[in-house]
């Protein structure tokens, strides 16, 4: 039997409310952080590992709406599924959840895989009603590539009950050390709460073949489950998320920029980048209540690279963006000084050509508006 993982997890409960959650998440010393809203919910938060919230969180909690009638909503896509239910089932129990939504994949990795499996799909679903199997015939639609070498899809069925993805993923990610990488996957989402009951408990035993099977696409176990071992995607090892870890793959990846960003705003003093990276994170917050790094730092690229655009243009070239900002902001000094050392018409000139170009980015925040 081939090792089937889950995917994507979305449970309800109707029993827990919002006190109890939040403080059993505290007793196993996880952070909560809130996150915009939606599904009909009124209120929604991550739950983190750290304080700092720079770990991937390991589920979202949706509650309150009058839509949703005292239900709490938690979700969680990609590997980190299995770790939310893990969580849940020990903080809660399994009788505390209906199932809502659950995705089980199964992983290869040979040349022109995607090719030999999509050829049987499509001749199965051709015949779906041979040898007598009942059910309705569900309907085919592939995203294909074109050997762009983005990566092809092929759906079968709606998805409002049942659906099954077939896809190149390597290619997706754009993975080089893993191109034929394909995943085959089954998206179950069980209809009446004695269905959504009976899932959870199954999901709660890892019982995943068994909720793989409850759908029409169980007909398709006979080729993907029977694979040879040397098709077969070998199992990755569990990322390591530790707080030194994920530091050092930080200075890594964001090193170069970090050193750009201090020679450009701090003349080389390293001292100052807390300031800088607070400088940009107010700038987030003004857009949104959340941010990622990654969002800071690109945002900080696209912002000197605007600012750089603009020196170019300006015969004196010696203006400083954040001298703009303030001026524009209404701080009297600035203006004071701004005024008596820019020539006439400047202030405008630059505050559109400014407002142009991080408008074009995206970047425009309350202060230029």
């Amino acid at each position: 039997m081939l090792p089937i993982k889950l995917d994507y997890l979305t449970v309800i409960s109707e029993l827990l409310n919002s006190r109890t959650v939040v403080e059993a998440f505290k007793l196993e010393n996880l952070f909560i952080k809130p996150v915009r809203p939606k599904f009909g919910y009124t209120y929604a938060y991550q739950v983190h590992e750290d304080s700092l919230f720079t770990s991937d969180p390991i589920v979202t909690v949706y509650e309150g709406g009058e839509s949703q009638k005292g239900t709490i909503m938690f979700d969680r896509s990609g590997p980190l599924s299995s770790v939310a239910l893990s969580l849940l089932l020990r903080c809660f129990g399994a009788d505390a959840f209906l199932m809502s939504r659950a995705d089980f994949a199964v992983d290869f990795e040979a040349q022109d895989f995607y090719l030999d499996a999509r050829s049987y799909v499509v001749n199965e679903v051709d015949n779906w009603s041979a040898g007598g199997q009942r059910g309705r015939k569900p309907g085919v639609r592939e995203i294909n590539d074109c050997a762009t070498g983005n990566g092809s899809t092929l759906y079968v069925g709606s998805g409002q009950k049942y659906l099954f993805r077939l896809y190149e993923k390597g290619k997706q990610l754009k993975r080089k050390d893993a191109w034929n990488w394909v995943r085959a996957e089954v998206q179950y989402r069980p209809d009446g709460k004695p269905a959504k009951r009976n899932a959870f408990k199954k999901l709660a035993q890892g019982d995943y073949f068994s909720l793989w099977c409850e759908t029409p696409f169980a007909r398709f176990s006979e080729y993907f489950f029977r694979q040879p071992a040397e098709r077969v995607r070998a199992e990755q090892p569990i990322r390591d998320t530790g707080l030194e870890s994920r530091a050092k793959h930080f200075i890594k990846q964001y090193f170069g920029f970090m050193q750009e960003l201090v020679g450009h705003h701090a003349h080389g003093d390293w001292s100052e980048l807390g300031e800088i990276v607070m400088h940009y994170k107010k700038l987030l917050q003004v857009e949104s209540p959340t941010w990622q790094v990654s969002e800071m730092l690109e945002r900080a690229a696209l912002e000197v690279r605007c600012e750089e655009e603009l020196k170019e243009e300006s015969s004196r070239g010696s203006y400083n963006i954040y001298y703009v900002k303030y001026d524009i902001g209404h701080d009297p000094v600035q203006q004071a000084r701004h005024h008596q050392a820019q020539p006439a018409g400047w202030e405008r000139l630059v505050h559109i050509s400014l407002h142009t170009r991080l408008s074009k980015h995206g970047l425009l925040t309350g202060g230029f508006a």
